[in-house]
Parts: structure tokens; sequence; C-alpha cells
């Protein structure tokens, strides 16, 4: 599993947010990915992002979920950007912060392996 630590700068994220189950979400977040690749909305976020950030690529972001205690997190599908977008594309502000950023490339069901690992 690749992943690095990195101070960042206050930032935003803009994309697509979803309910989960926190109980399904093994199996609820890899299907949201495969939809969107399906749907297009990988394309859609990527004429956001922002070219020259060190967050590169396409962000899945687990918030309001009060660190696992709720019965559902949002989960936002999105890339790093400036622009601010139109509905239904949201947006998220980020203060400045050290964050671990982990690193998945291929297939979506790799998601639940990924989490299941940390």
């Amino acid at each position: 599993m690749n992943y690095r630590i990195e101070e960042m700068k206050a930032f935003s994220v803009v994309g697509f947010k979803e309910q989960v189950n926190t109980q399904r979400a093994y199996e609820d977040v890899p299907r949201l990915w495969m939809e969107a690749q399906e749907k297009g909305i990988f394309e859609k976020l990527w004429n956001y992002r922002e070219q020259d950030h060190p967050i590169r690529g396409i962000l899945g972001v687990c918030a309001d979920g009060d660190y696992g205690r709720n019965e559902h997190f949002d989960y936002i599908m999105s890339v790093v950007s400036k622009d601010t977008p139109q509905e239904p594309i949201i947006q998220r502000h980020f203060p400045a912060a050290t964050w671990a950023v982990f690193e998945l490339e291929g297939d979506p069901s790799g998601i639940a392996e990924m989490w299941k690992r940390l």
C-alpha cells in the first residue's frame, strides 16, 4: 500500500456526494466508483481539477461520519479545485493540516481491501 504523510496548506475539493451506510461501506464505496466510471463522472470532475496542486487525481473523501460513530457518512468523489461548481457538484473546504495520503491504482474493488488493511 503506497502512502505518504504531507503537510498541506488549506485547499478545496469539488465533487459528487453520496451518503453511505457505515455497515455497508465495503460494498457500497467500490460500487460508487464503478457507477461513476459508467456515468462519466471522472471526466466531469477532471475538468474542475487544479493541475498544479500536490494532490492529483480523483479523491474519495469520507466526511461527517464522526469517525465511525454514525450510521452514515458522506462519501465525496472529488478533485482538488479552486473553481466554484454548479449543482449537483458540491464544494468542501479543508484547513491547513497534516494528511496521510493513500494511493490506489487499478480496479475499485481494491478500495475495500485497502480500508481493511488500514
